[in-house]
């Protein structure tokens, strides 16, 4: 079972570049209370039918009209291919109060690199053995999963047993995969990570 571990910590200008951006952007639009994942990079011998990729500049960021931000992007898939060997890449982008549903993701060697961070930007374990109905346990957390009220969400959660709440360190790269988890922004500012796989 792998969960959400930290592997390093990075310090990279082009990086540093991105979470500058990402802190100091602010959304007033209530229409942006959402997450969103592009595939920026799928390597040629790696069959995924999920998604198609998109090329760098239809991505979610380039909305913003920041041709730096899509540079530093660019050289964080290159830095990903070179030093992971990624086979595939995604960008997630979470918007102020926004969040994924509750899944998992099973012997994907999943890792993410988590571009900042804020005391609301929530990272969800549940650690359900084999022999439990996750499905089910799945469900019920997603139906209880509400944005507007999340700290008492968090009690909740956390009255659960095997269950834990994280926050993941800014400019730092993650496994994370064979848990029931989620990721949420409940915070009034952008969140934004890589994940890949390798």
């Amino acid at each position: 079972m792998f969960e959400i571990k930290k592997i390093e910590s990075l310090n990279l200008k082009f990086i540093n570049s991105l979470e500058n951006f990402l802190d100091k952007s602010i959304i007033e639009n209530d229409l942006y209370h959402f997450s969103n994942c592009d595939k920026l990079y799928n390597r040629e011998d790696y069959v995924d039918d999920s998604h198609p990729t998109i090329p760098l500049n239809k991505c979610e960021l380039s909305k913003f009209e920041n041709s730096q931000i899509l540079l530093d992007m660019e050289n964080i898939i290159e830095f990903l291919k070179l030093q992971y060997d990624a086979k595939i890449i995604w960008m997630n982008v979470f918007y102020p109060h926004s969040t994924l549903p509750f899944h998992m993701d099973f012997t994907k060697n999943r890792h993410i690199l988590s571009l900042n961070s804020d005391e609301r930007f929530f990272n969800y374990e549940c650690f359900e053995t084999k022999s439990q109905n996750n499905h089910s346990t799945i469900l019920e957390l997603n139906d209880k999963l509400k944005i507007d009220n999340l700290d008492n969400f968090n009690k909740e959660f956390l009255l659960r047993q095997n269950t834990r709440i994280i926050n993941l360190e800014s400019k730092s790269v993650y496994s994370f995969g064979d848990t029931i988890h989620t990721f949420v922004n409940g915070s009034d500012k952008i969140r934004a990570a890589f994940v890949f796989e390798f």
